[in-house]
Order: structure tokens, then C-alpha cells, then sequence
């Protein structure tokens, strides 16, 4: 699993957007192997994404922002029809 590091600087306006793209195709297989799966309120499967994302400079707090707005996209980016 290999996780864009950040480009911009802590604090930029664009930073919280860059966290998603960094995360989203990482974050899209894991989910995508039970997308009913509650992914609100049960992160554990998530957990290593957050390991590397972190370990690749992405502070705590942004890498979990985008995890909880990334999860919100679920049941519409795996609908049927």
C-alpha cells in the first residue's frame, strides 16, 4: 500500500482535498471488499491505511478527516444502478 505524501504545506486550503486523493484509491479497494460494511463507527479495517497515510507525512487528524468524508461517499459509490 503506498500512500502519496503530502505537497502542500500544513494549512493550505487545498490540503484537506489532496488528503482524499492521496487516500481515496486505497481507501475504495479496502471498502470496495464489503461496501455494506458500517464504515462509520468501525474504522478497524481502515487502521493500516491510517498507519501508512501517516507514515507518509499526512498528519492524524487530516488523514482521519478524509477517511470519515471518503466513507460518506460509500453507499453512493457502490449503488446498484
Amino acid at each position: 500500500m503506498i500512500i502519496t505524501p503530502p505537497q502542500l504545506p500544513p494549512g493550505h486550503p487545498d490540503r484537506p482535498v489532496s488528503a482524499e486523493e492521496a487516500l481515496h484509491e486505497t481507501f475504495y479497494a479496502i471498502v470496495s471488499i464489503d461496501p455494506r460494511h458500517p464504515w462509520e463507527g468501525d474504522e478497524s479495517a481502515l487502521w493500516p491505511l491510517r498507519k501508512v497515510a501517516v507514515d507518509a507525512g499526512w498528519g492524524v487528524d487530516e488523514t482521519d478527516a478524509a477517511i470519515v468524508r471518503l466513507a460518506a461517499t460509500v453507499p453512493h459509490a457502490f449503488s446498484e444502478g
